[in-house]
C-alpha cells in the first residue's frame, strides 16, 4: 500500500478517519468527544474536501477512546510497517496459551477466507483485500507471542 499516490493515500486516509469517527457515535460523537464543532470533524471525513485532515493531537485523542486506533494502523501500513498493539503481559491475554490461541485462530480464519475465495476459481479483488487483512490480523498475534516470549526471555524466567 505504500505505493499508493498522493490522491489515493488521502483518500485513504479521509476513509480511516471516517471509520475512526463512526466507532465513536460519527461526527457529533467525535466533535463532543474532542469539544469541536461538527463542521470541524465533518471536514476531515468530508472525502469531497481535499485540504482538511485530522490533526495529530486530536487524532491521539480520539484513538484512545476508540476501539481500535484505525488511522494509526493505516499510516503504518502506509509507511511499509504494520501496527501491532502493546499487550498486557500480566493480563491474561498475556497468558502464552491465549497468545498461541489467538495465533491459531487467527490462522484458521485466515485459511477458511482464502479456502472459500478459491472456491469458486477466481480471487476477486476484495477477497484479497480482506485476505491482506486476515494477514495483518496473523501478524499482530504473532508479534504479540513474539513480545511475550522475549518478555520471558528478557526476565530469566519461564511463564504459562
Amino acid at each position: 500500500m505504500s505505493a499508493l499516490g498522493r490522491e489515493a493515500r488521502a483518500r485513504a486516509l479521509k476513509l480511516a478517519t471516517g471509520e475512526l469517527v463512526q466507532s465513536l457515535g460519527g461526527i457529533e460523537g467525535a466533535a463532543v468527544s474532542l469539544e469541536k464543532g461538527k463542521s470541524v470533524v465533518g471536514r476531515w471525513v468530508n472525502r469531497n474536501d481535499p485540504e482538511h485532515f485530522i490533526n495529530l493531537a486530536d487524532l491521539v485523542a480520539l484513538e484512545l477512546l476508540a476501539p481500535r486506533p484505525v488511522v494509526t494502523e493505516l499510516l503504518c501500513k502506509l509507511a511499509g510497517g504494520l501496527f501491532v498493539p502493546h499487550v498486557d503481559l500480566a493480563a491474561d491475554e498475556g497468558s502464552l496459551s491465549w497468545l498461541v490461541m489467538q495465533l491459531s485462530k487467527e490462522l484458521g480464519e485466515l485459511s477458511g477466507n482464502v479456502a472459500s475465495a478459491l472456491a469458486d476459481g477466481r480471487v476477486t479483488e476484495a477477497e484479497a483485500t480482506a485476505a491482506e487483512a486476515d494477514l495483518d490480523d496473523l501478524d499482530r498475534a504473532s508479534q504479540r507471542l513474539r513480545a511475550a516470549l522475549a518478555l520471558i526471555k528478557a526476565n530469566g524466567r519461564g511463564r504459562q
